[in-house]
This record gives C-alpha cells, structure tokens and sequence, in this order.
C-alpha cells in the first residue's frame, strides 16, 4: 500500500513500507513513517466506515478515522490528543509469480 499522512508544520509525511491484510471486516497492518516503525488495527465497515489504530512501537497511538472510497482508497482525518489533520492510504493487491 502506499500511504500519507498531514500534520501543519511537518506537511505531508509518507508511510512507507506499509502492509496492509483485511479479514472481514477487520484490517491488520505496519509500517514506519517519520516517526517510527508502527502498527495498524480497525475495521472497515459493509457501508464503507473505517476505523483505525495506529500504534507506534513504544510511543503513543493515533486513532484513524475515514472511509473507503470502492476504489481502492482510504481517506479521512487522524485525531491524538488536540491535534488533527487528514491521512490517505491508497490500496495496492499482492504481487505475483
């Protein structure tokens, strides 16, 4: 997957390395951004909703919401203590041999 996130003053911050495995409902995934290395676990609902959190390896989380666009992205706006900004995660299937 290939995924941003935006914050004011750092603008626009890639996820790189960002994984991404959905089981019903439930979405399961990592990465690492400028940050640090993190996790990702929500759901995304029959109606589109997604719901997310991102937990950082050690550090704090950040609650993710959103929702699924039917065409391959996630997008909506992030939330940890008074901050906010949006975020986008663009869908990429599994290569194959």
């Amino acid at each position: 997957c290939e995924g941003w996130w935006e914050q004011g003053p750092l603008g626009r911050q890639e996820m790189v390395d960002l994984t991404l495995q959905f089981r019903g409902e439930e979405i399961h995934g990592n990465g690492r951004d400028v940050v640090g290395l993190f996790t990702l676990r929500g759901t995304l609902s029959t109606e589109g909703e997604v719901s997310l959190v991102k937990q950082y390896l050690g550090k704090h989380s950040v609650k993710y919401f959103g929702h699924y666009d039917g065409e391959g992205v996630l997008a909506g706006e992030w939330r940890i203590f008074f901050d906010h900004g949006r975020w986008a995660i663009k869908i990429k299937t599994a290569a194959t041999e």
